[in-house]
């Protein structure tokens, strides 16, 4: 039962609720990114909603493929998911996450062989504050989405 209470239906991976009480709550992390496919809506759009929710079950499967079994993938919202890691050095988690958007731009759709899927992903490392962090990876995934299959990396600002 708590297995299936922090699963996300679709894709398998933990939810917002797990998000709440397991990671915010207990605060103990290193770095975290934000992650979100580029041009979603006009795969629905042009496809439909079946090929949407392939696609977000196929990115979720490839980022679990590409991490460590410690490391937690959350299903944040729509096509937005957030990546934990604990005890991984600066530049592994930036090679991960360059390792990550190129395996998911690598992904063969073999039922849309015309859908082509990218990330966006913005990540924090040195988090002290999850909550004030997941704003900030936010905010540099945005600016990652600008360029598109794009990872933009910061430490965390701890200031504010």
């Amino acid at each position: 039962y708590n297995l299936k209470q922090y699963t996300d239906e679709l894709t398998k991976t933990y939810n917002r609720r797990y998000l709440i009480e397991k990671i915010i709550f207990n605060n103990l992390l290193q770095s975290l990114a934000m992650l979100d496919l580029d041009n979603f809506k006009s795969i629905n759009d042009s496809y439909g909603h079946n090929a949407g929710d392939m696609a977000l079950k196929w990115v979720a499967s490839t980022i679990k493929r590409s991490i460590r079994s410690s490391d937690v993938l959350i299903r944040y919202g729509g096509d937005e998911f957030l990546l934990f890691f604990n005890d991984i050095p600066k530049e592994v988690f930036e090679r991960k996450l360059n390792q990550i958007c190129t395996n998911v731009a690598n992904l063969d759709l073999t039922e849309y062989p015309d859908i082509h899927v990218s990330l966006s992903i913005g990540g924090i490392y040195n988090v002290a504050d999850v909550t004030k962090c997941i704003e900030q990876a936010d905010k540099l995934m945005y600016k990652a989405k600008a360029h598109k299959n794009c990872v933009m990396i910061e430490a965390a600002d701890n200031t504010k």
